[in-house]
């Protein structure tokens, strides 16, 4: 026995108000039936309630509730008449729609961002020093960076727009740059990039290079002093939105997976890979960084929920966990690079606090693995 759709897409019939039902959550990113939940608690259902928003917790997709009948419910109490039953149901929701992912192979890459985008971990400090017009061909590797390892996995194309130092909105205008290269409503296009990094500024109006130089060489215990603090994740926050909002928008097919970034220190108790931090300070900037990824999923989240397009937040703290750059370069665990400086200086070269090789091998399984 199969359940039926609740009527009106996500509410209870009313003739089942008398009756506890098992409420299932159905996976439908863009309007189509993909996957299957696991059940949440049973659900009481009142006169014509609705699924509470509560248990629909995805940030990429949307759901529609789909409501067991009493007699369906008892077949629940056996885990066997559960399973064939989820089984059943899967089967009947993957022959009414197939999912994007498989309707639609990736013809192309589109690979926009920051420094984190451009492969600036894995140059040498010097360079880093010389540095280049961001799209000099050959200065930055891009066979390192998340969108060209999956470009050169499938085989496909990869138009390459990122550029050290982009701020969101120079991001915006290599998208704009990049439309040309996506088809139409971006049908088989994956983008990707990292960007929101360089638009941080704390109360003293610092950006996040400066914070760093500053906790490393000048302050100590800057995680004390009030001007430390961020203080426009908002604003952070609003760009990232009205940049994905326009990706969207203009290109509503293409799959856009927008990259967090990696605690950086990540001690272990202590922080002896970073010379100057100590791990009061470590935890701080670690802190930063978690809090700028959580105003971006929230913001990248809404935007997909809004527009039901295939658009999602990759967060890569958990691939980066334990693999900061408090670890020393002796132990061979370090994804992040520890101060790199510019040759016979105290300048901290752009490399530093980048993704070392092994740290761009973990951006591109996280990339990977959303897709």
């Amino acid at each position: 026995m199969l359940p039926l759709p609740v009527p009106g897409g996500d509410r209870i019939d009313e003739s089942d108000q008398r009756n506890e039902v098992a409420a299932w959550f159905v996976h439908v990113p863009n309007n189509r039936s993909a996957a299957i939940l696991p059940p949440k608690q049973p659900y009481n259902s009142s006169s014509s309630a609705r699924c509470p928003a509560d248990k629909c917790t995805a940030t990429t997709a949307r759901y529609r509730c789909v409501a067991f009948a009493p007699t369906v419910l008892a077949m629940l109490q056996s885990k066997r008449s559960a399973l064939l039953l989820v089984l059943s149901l899967v089967g009947a929701v993957l022959a009414v729609a197939t999912p994007i992912s498989a309707q639609t192979s990736i013809t192309n890459v589109v690979q926009l961002g920051d420094s984190y985008s451009a492969g600036y971990g894995v140059l040498s400090s010097r360079q880093a020093a010389t540095g280049a017009p961001c799209l000099t061909p050959g200065f930055f590797d891009t066979a390192a960076v998340p969108g060209g390892r999956l470009s050169a996995q499938l085989g496909v194309p990869l138009d390459f727009h990122a550029c050290g130092g982009a701020e969101i909105a120079d991001v915006v205008e290599q998208y704009r740059d990049a439309q040309p290269a996506i088809p139409g409503d971006g049908t088989g296009t994956v983008v990707t990039f990292t960007a929101g990094g360089n638009d941080v500024r704390t109360e003293r109006g610092d950006m996040w290079t400066e914070l760093l130089t500053r906790c490393i060489l000048w302050d100590t215990s800057c995680e004390r002093r009030s001007l430390n603090r961020i203080a426009n994740l908002d604003d952070v926050a609003a760009q990232i939105r009205a940049l994905t909002d326009e990706i969207a928008t203009t290109t509503p097919r293409a799959r856009v997976r927008v990259l967090g970034y990696p605690e950086l220190m990540q001690r272990s108790p202590w922080c002896f890979g970073v010379t100057g931090i100590d791990r009061n300070e470590a935890d701080y900037l670690d802190g930063l960084a978690r809090d700028l990824n959580d105003a971006l999923e929230a913001a990248v989240s809404d935007v997909a929920l809004e527009r039901g397009a295939d658009i999602a937040f990759v967060n890569v703290e958990a691939a980066f966990d334990d693999h900061g750059a408090c670890q020393t370069e002796r132990s061979g665990e370090r994804f992040v690079n520890d101060t790199e400086f510019l040759p016979w200086s105290l300048t901290v070269a752009a490399n530093s606090f980048h993704p070392t090789a092994r740290g761009y091998d973990a951006y591109f399984d996280a990339l990977n693995a959303s897709l």
